[in-house]
């Protein structure tokens, strides 16, 4: 083996353990995880994908899951097979694949002036998990595919164009496990314009994606599927946090990092362009002017900075593109590739490699012992929850406590179910009118929460029976607090329980069945 392939395996086998790290080390699961364990358990149990909502006790629609394909496939068999371990090593290939695809891009784009650098992609690394905190969940499939197709459309420019007929398959397989799916349309439709723009051949991106847009109706939901996809991609979401932009002050601080690295690739990519037309000359510039890059590079700049979920869109797509300019003005000696692999092993191993077998189950994160509370003491009926929590005290209570709503949100409510809990939780003007509307038995709202103390204060028939670190435990009209049972304070019992559910397969086959032939199932 030569010297050049063997420090290529060494870069590749580090750069999976540094995702592996990543993966392990971060915040945790996403909010929505549970939700897409449900869907997979439920699937494996009865071979249904559900179209109506059985989870909650509210007034639903047609629930459309633009993400079943992520439960049933990935996350619901890995955790079955392979536990909490199984969905770390899941989220570090998928973050491993990303990159490898991004460096091949990059690889293609060089041609023989690239060469590994281990410091730049963990630097990129390091931006990309504390912009995003990289939690488990499904747009990791969006980015990969991103960077999969980006890569087969830059092979397409130098004329290698039977590439092209993969992404239809591809766009097929994406469109059942993530929503985000538009995302590849967007950068063929941008690779289309900039390659006419650039007076290059185009039609045949045209043509992908006019092959792959009808591949779109394959899905659970038929052609209708379409008309929730452009909603969804489409509706305004003022009040959910990461669809806010990087200037927002909730999120300057959390994407300072992301501020920096943007802002030195800026910056490089500003110079090389104009000393590009210094030496160039205005016609030649023009002439050469990379059109493609700059309209993918600007519009998912805009996307990144207007909503903080789609910065990694705009990091995969500046480092296909913009890692030539930057590795100009970095040190390539064999001395710094040595001393880099050197300090990225001494990282992984300070940081820990191995990840543990137990949940990441934190306090910050999710109210473990408030549910906990809830399921020890057998608490039955309807549960008004926050937003985020929902499915996750779907996960652990179901069929006890039905929730009011939880993350699925536009897949199976309509915008004013969401309004009537915010309303509620800011103590907004009629802020009571949900509990007339839609009655609960049980309401668990975090302490931090407007109304948390308004309740404790003024309605006796709501009994704080129980407070924990994150959120308290009302009930209607309950017994004395001494006659409750309290969960355990030890974080390790909920790492070893995070996972586990009253809702297994065997109770899935007796249930799905009978919601399926139920007159609220049918009349909706």
């Amino acid at each position: 083996m030569s010297e050049k392939k063997l420090y290529s395996w060494i870069f590749y086998i580090t750069l999976f353990g540094l995702c592996f790290v990543l993966a392990n080390h971060t915040s945790g699961y996403d909010y929505d995880l549970w939700a897409r364990l449900i869907v997979g358990k439920v699937f494996w149990a009865t071979g249904l994908v559900l179209k109506h909502d059985f989870l909650s006790y509210t007034p639903s629609h047609i629930w459309y899951d633009h993400e079943w394909g992520s439960g049933t496939f990935c996350f619901y068999p890995v955790q079955l097979l392979f536990g909490p371990i199984g969905i770390v090593v899941l989220q570090s290939v998928f973050i491993y694949l990303t990159f490898f695809f991004c460096i091949k891009t990059v690889k293609l784009r060089m041609g023989e002036k690239y060469s590994h650098n281990i410091l730049l992609i963990m630097l990129t690394l390091f931006v990309y998990n504390r912009c995003i905190c990289l939690p488990v969940r499904c747009q990791m499939f969006t980015f990969f595919f991103t960077a999969v197709v980006i890569y087969i459309l830059e092979r397409a420019r130098t004329g290698k164009n039977k590439a092209l007929f993969i992404i239809p398959p591809l766009i097929l397989i994406w469109n059942n496990l993530h929503g985000g799916v538009v995302t590849g349309l967007g950068i063929m439709f941008m690779y289309a314009a900039g390659e006419m723009l650039s007076r290059r051949p185009f039609k045949k991106y045209l043509i992908t994606l006019a092959g792959s847009l009808p591949l779109l109706i394959i899905n659970p939901y038929g052609i209708k599927y379409l008309d929730f996809l452009f909603m969804a991609t489409t509706m305004h979401r003022p009040d959910i946090i990461e669809f806010w932009g990087v200037f927002h002050p909730f999120h300057i601080k959390k994407c300072a990092n992301f501020f920096y690295w943007s802002g030195t690739v800026i910056v490089i990519e500003a110079f090389f362009l104009i000393r590009s037309l210094f030496q160039q000359g205005f016609v030649k510039f023009v002439k050469n002017f990379d059109y493609t890059k700059w309209i993918m590079l600007i519009v998912t700049g805009y996307l990144g900075f207007s909503h903080v979920k789609l910065i990694p869109i705009f990091m995969i797509t500046a480092f296909c593109y913009c890692y030539e300019n930057v590795y100009k003005l970095i040190p390539k000696s064999d001395l710094c590739k040595v001393w880099s692999l050197i300090f990225v092993y001494i990282l992984i191993a300070g940081v820990g490699l191995f990840a543990p077998t137990t949940a990441k189950a934190t306090w910050a994160m999710y109210p473990l012992k408030e549910v906990e509370f809830i399921r020890m003491n057998n608490l039955k009926g309807n549960l008004i929850v926050s937003y985020g929590h929902g499915s996750y005290a779907t996960y652990k209570l179901f069929p006890n406590l039905k929730v009011y709503m939880d993350g699925r949100y536009e897949e199976v409510w309509d915008e004013e179910i969401f309004m009537h809990l915010k309303v509620f939780q800011d103590m907004g003007y009629a802020w009571g009118e949900i509990l007339v509307r839609y009655p609960a038995d049980v309401i668990m709202i975090e302490k931090a929460s407007p109304v948390y103390k308004f309740i404790e204060q003024n309605f006796p028939e709501w009994k704080l029976v129980y407070e924990g670190n994150m959120s308290g435990v009302f009930v209607k009209n309950a017994k004395p607090v001494s006659e409750y049972k309290l969960p355990p304070e030890d974080i390790e019992y909920y790492q070893k329980t995070m996972f586990d559910t009253d809702m297994t397969q065997e109770f899935l086959r007796e249930y799905i069945p009978e919601f399926v032939k139920s007159e609220k199932y049918n009349a909706k």
